[in-house]
C-alpha cells in the first residue's frame, strides 16, 4: 500500500447504506437541488486512522509506503451535509468504526466478486 502524503490527510467515508438513505429521503421529500452527501464531519478519519481500523479488524499489518504527497492531492476533504440535514432531515448513521468492519465482512463473503472469471 502506497500512500502519497503522511497519511494524516482527513477524508469523509460514508456507508453504503446511508448514501441509500439520502436519496430515498430526498426522493421522498421531493426537493429539486445540489446537496453534499457525504460522511460529514462526524465520519472524518484519516488514511493512517483507516488503515489501523482495517488492520484491527483482520488482524493483520499492513504493509505500507509512503511516497512524496502529489500537487493537487487535498489533505483535507470533508463534505458540509448542513443543507441536506436540514431540508430533508438525513445524516449518516453508520460510523467508520462500525462501517470499515462491515465492508471488510462483506468482501470476505463476497470474494468471488473480485476474482477473474467471476460473473
Amino acid at each position: 500500500l502506497t500512500i502519497y502524503g503522511t497519511g494524516k490527510q482527513v477524508r469523509d467515508i460514508l456507508y453504503a447504506s446511508d448514501v441509500a438513505e439520502a436519496f430515498v429521503a430526498w426522493f421522498e421529500r421531493g426537493r429539486a437541488g445540489i446537496y453534499n452527501v457525504g460522511g460529514g464531519i462526524g465520519q472524518a478519519i484519516s488514511l493512517l486512522e483507516c488503515i489501523s481500523l482495517i488492520e484491527a479488524t483482520t488482524s493483520r499489518e499492513s504493509r505500507v509506503g509512503f511516497e512524496p504527497g502529489r500537487f493537487g492531492d487535498l489533505r483535507y476533504f470533508v463534505c458540509d451535509i448542513e443543507k441536506a440535514r436540514r431540508e430533508f432531515g438525513w445524516e449518516p448513521r453508520v460510523p467508520p468504526a462500525e462501517g470499515v468492519p462491515r465492508l471488510l465482512r462483506w468482501v470476505e463473503e463476497n470474494r468471488g466478486l473480485f476474482t477473474r472469471g467471476a460473473a
